[in-house]
């Protein structure tokens, strides 16, 4: 799971879909103590309580779900990210540039890069060719197994 060299892919259709699958995913991470990185775009704050209280009714404070400061950005990828899992979301170029970033940092930790399915500018195709993983309402799973494709 921690091994930088193989990122995971998240498709969503919505704010509210890609929340309820990271919410699924983080609240089973947090269960084994993982700690969990957010680098978001935008915020999803707002969705975030409102699926949390609904769907799950908790509060889940250990992670931040709000917009990342770009100016802290550095702060955040120099700590200690052994074992930990980073979750980047927001545009294609923003999500290139982040892990731009992460690629020349030396220690082993998992990345989740969430993708609209409406708003990428690559097609499905070309996203899912780029990973072998993908994180569904299931877990993470190869992707060869969930989508039919040419992969």
């Amino acid at each position: 799971m921690y091994n930088k060299n193989e990122k995971i892919c998240l498709l969503y259709a919505s704010e509210e879909h890609l929340v309820t699958i990271l919410s699924a995913y983080i609240y089973g991470e947090l269960n084994k103590e993982e700690e969990i990185i957010t680098i978001f775009e935008n915020d999803l704050e707002n969705e975030s309580k409102r699926i949390l209280n609904t769907k799950w009714n908790i509060k889940n404070k250990k992670i931040n779900w709000n917009k990342t400061n770009i100016n802290n950005l550095n702060e955040k990828l120099n700590q200690n990210l052994v074992k930990k899992i980073v979750i980047v979301y927001g545009s294609d170029r923003f999500i290139n540039n982040v892990n731009m970033l992460l690629d020349n940092i030396e220690e082993d930790f998992a990345v989740i890069n969430c993708f609209s399915i409406f708003k990428s500018e690559k097609g499905i195709q070309e996203v899912i060719e780029e990973y072998k993983k993908i994180l569904t309402t299931e877990g993470i799973e190869e992707i060869k197994k969930v989508i039919k494709c040419n992969v």
